[in-house]
């Protein structure tokens, strides 16, 4: 804990309006390694983080990766703001409109696509639409 006068000075140095020390010609000789020891590359590499469900799909929409779902082929083609993707139906040329919430029942599919199955989306209402 601080006192007030303090934390309104650590606050102005935050956003800019006040010097830190790091900031002042006179400073101590310590401050000239701040952060040398520290490597800052690399904190977390990209192949160790875990991606969400939904960063999948996006990652699978925007790779053009084709999505075989109900017996069907789809080819993403494109987004409609940031909670749909645009597909084209192999089949027949058709344009398919797909929420993201209803991607994610067909996730598994996307990324086993010899592993893809006839199954319905778990009896849950999703976005689905289409247009020709």
């Amino acid at each position: 804990y601080s006192d007030p006068f303090t934390l309104r000075l650590i606050g102005s140095v935050m956003k800019g309006r006040a010097p830190s020390l790091l900031d002042l010609d006179d400073r101590p000789a310590g401050y000239e390694d701040v952060g040398r020891l520290c490597t800052w590359d690399n904190l977390f590499p990209e192949r160790i983080l875990p991606r969400s469900q939904y960063e999948r799909v996006l990652i699978r929409a925007i790779s053009g990766d084709k999505l075989h779902m109900d017996g069907e082929w789809y080819t993403p083609t494109g987004m409609r703001g940031w909670s749909r993707v645009i597909f084209r139906r192999k089949a027949d040329n058709s344009r398919h409109i797909f929420s993201l919430d209803y991607l994610l029942d067909h996730l598994r599919d996307w990324e086993h696509p010899r592993r893809a199955t006839r199954r319905g989306n778990g009896g849950r209402a999703r976005s689905r639409e289409q247009s020709a």
